[in-house]
């Protein structure tokens, strides 16, 4: 025989686990990316953003798109998150390097001058110095702003007393005996 439930009487469930938080998927993505697992991370990445989308969310997974050459990705995720209210510097960076390795120079010095707007920035500087090379046709090679620095300081610090006399060469070349 079995035994019979009162009236309304429910069996008690397990309560199932918790799910996981955007942060935990956030927290996810960020090991992978330190441990160079860009497609894992972006997998990561998106799992939090489907959960609760942010500008750092955005900015993080562009970031991923950008160490695996998906240009146009990186672009797409940092106009989102410029969609939000607060947005990191280096957001303006990543657009500008996607602009950048997409061909399209003047928008990308757009964005690293928006970078540069918001906080100094010797590597977005150095990526205008890029832009402007490339929009204005030059094929000289940059050297970068460790290079100008050097130049400018030495100039500043050079010797300005004229050189000394030469002084008459150690050895000639023996005469012919007559």
């Amino acid at each position: 025989s079995s035994k019979r439930r009162p009236r309304g009487f429910v069996t008690p469930v397990a309560p199932s686990p918790p799910r996981p938080t955007m942060d935990a998927f956030l927290n996810e993505g960020n090991a992978c990316f330190v441990g160079e697992d860009y497609d894992r991370a972006v997998v990561h990445y998106t799992t939090a953003l489907e959960k609760e989308p942010t500008a750092k969310l955005y900015e993080n997974r562009a970031a991923a798109y950008l160490k695996l050459g998906e240009f146009q990705k990186v672009v797409e995720d940092i106009d989102a998150a410029l969609a939000y209210p607060k947005v990191s510097p280096i957001a303006h960076r990543r657009r500008g390097m996607g602009l950048f390795y997409l061909g399209e120079f003047a928008a990308a010095k757009k964005s690293f001058e928006a970078e540069i707007s918001m906080c100094e920035s010797a590597a977005a500087t150095t990526w205008v110095r890029k832009c402007e090379a490339e929009l204005s046709g030059s094929t000289l090679p940059l050297r970068g702003l460790a290079f100008g620095e050097r130049v400018a300081k030495s100039a500043r610090t050079e010797d300005t007393r004229p050189p000394a006399q030469a002084a008459p060469a150690a050895t000639e070349a023996p005469k012919p005996a007559a």
